[in-house]
């Protein structure tokens, strides 16, 4: 995972614990990588194309969502 990098937001347990779905089988880019304490990655800021949701362009997306196969 590298900043810019184009991805899909595709449906996990995580975004519906995070009420988020309305994201699902979005694209966006990666604008920002979260890490944990571990140094390992959990989820990135995505900048959606197209129209924002809810009024924002970029949101935290969980690593479990992130899918570059479908980008």
């Amino acid at each position: 995972m590298r900043l810019g990098d184009q991805i899909s937001i595709v449906p996990s347990d995580e975004l519906i614990e995070m009420r988020l779905m309305a994201l699902a089988f979005r694209k966006g880019k990666i604008v920002e990588i979260r890490r944990n304490g571990e140094g390992l990655i959990f989820g990135a800021w995505v900048e959606l194309e197209g129209q924002p949701y809810l009024d924002e362009q970029e949101w935290f997306i969980p690593l479990e969502s992130i899918d570059y196969a479908e980008a």
